[in-house]
């Protein structure tokens, strides 16, 4: 069998292909067949061949198939195969890998599992709790009103108190720290109501708070969210 054997021309071991005729040892496709007694249709089958010429490497060869690495020839594409191999391609790669297991540190088994050094991610603050208002009843633009100005209140803006009936500019409750717009209207709070606030909140540097009887629309939702603007939304009741 091995004087009419053919070699690998990149790694120097007799040649034992797969169907597609590569070389099971480096996965480099042979540029012409190989000799039919050294096809193997499978790996036990390459492994048994391999096992022949150097006891131990058809163990080696099934554990690390998955992990043989197609490597080029630099300069082409394909490799051939050679009657005789040349001294520099007479590389064992089962005692290569062999070597290489043996020179990585192992540890320990007995010492303690090692820690991770990863710096643990704090847990974030919890939002502050939001005090409720006590039952108002919420009929009028002025109940809306009132209640806007007793949840700012009671919710960080202690100073917070309504405006004068007339030209307010679009502000309804107003403190030191905040300004709010309250909308008791049948329909939902449009994006240019929302960014007119934020510009008034922006200018005085305050926090915008917005009050609706009914609700946002989606993109005024989603830009008030990503502006910073508190929007609450109440229902009406007696």
């Amino acid at each position: 069998m091995t004087s009419n054997a053919k070699y690998c021309g990149f790694c120097g071991k007799i040649f034992a292909g797969n169907l597609v005729y590569e070389c099971r040892l480096c996965g480099q496709p042979a540029t012409k067949d190989a000799p039919q007694e050294l096809m193997f249709f499978t790996a036990r089958g390459a492994a048994k061949h391999y096992d022949k010429l150097k006891p131990g490497m058809g163990g080696w060869y099934l554990s690390n198939k998955h992990d043989i690495k197609k490597e080029l020839v630099p300069g082409r594409d394909r490799h051939q195969l050679v009657d005789r191999p040349s001294e520099s391609l007479m590389r064992d790669r089962a005692e290569q890998a062999n070597r290489e297991q043996r020179a990585r540190p192992t540890r320990d088994p007995r010492l303690p599992p090692l820690r991770s050094t990863a710096t643990p991610t704090p847990p974030q603050a919890a939002p502050p709790r939001e005090t409720p208002v006590g039952r108002i009843p919420l009929q009028t633009w002025q109940d809306a009103e009132l209640f806007a100005e007793q949840w700012m209140q009671k919710n960080g803006y202690p100073d917070a108190h309504r405006t004068p009936p007339g030209a307010d500019g679009g502000v309804d409750v107003v403190s030191r720290a905040a300004v709010c717009q309250v909308k008791h209207h049948a329909k939902a709070v449009q994006l240019s109501e929302i960014q007119r606030l934020a510009g008034i909140a922006s200018h005085e540097g305050k926090q915008a708070i917005f009050f609706s009887l009914n609700g946002y629309t989606a993109k005024a939702k989603a830009w008030g969210q990503q502006a910073g603007v508190i929007c609450k939304t109440y229902r009406a009741r007696s």
